[in-house]
């Protein structure tokens, strides 16, 4: 594994609020599946630029969910925003 390659996927994911540990093991991740599957991870990155922080954490929990035991998942959760309209007829 290159070491410019796992220090630029691992900054990728720093930047995006992740801590230096969990940066690197989806970095270790992600390049491992790549070279499984014939792509560049730096590609791979190019494509993740245009997603926002929800977006890379639920993507990121899919790949850690794949790459895990199958007895264990890591879950999300989106936050509930109820319309106005449905949220002024309950009666509390």
């Amino acid at each position: 594994m290159d070491a410019n390659t796992l220090s630029a996927v691992s900054g990728f994911f720093g930047g995006k609020g992740f801590d230096p540990v969990s940066s690197e093991s989806i970095a270790v991740i992600i390049i491992r599946q790549a070279r499984i599957d014939g792509y560049n991870p730096m590609e791979i990155l190019d494509t993740l630029q245009g997603l926002d922080n929800a977006q890379i954490s639920s993507l990121v929990s899919e790949i850690l969910n794949y790459n895990r035991v199958n007895t264990s998942f890591l879950g999300y959760t989106l936050q509930f925003t109820p319309l106005k309209e449905t949220s002024r007829n309950i009666l509390a």
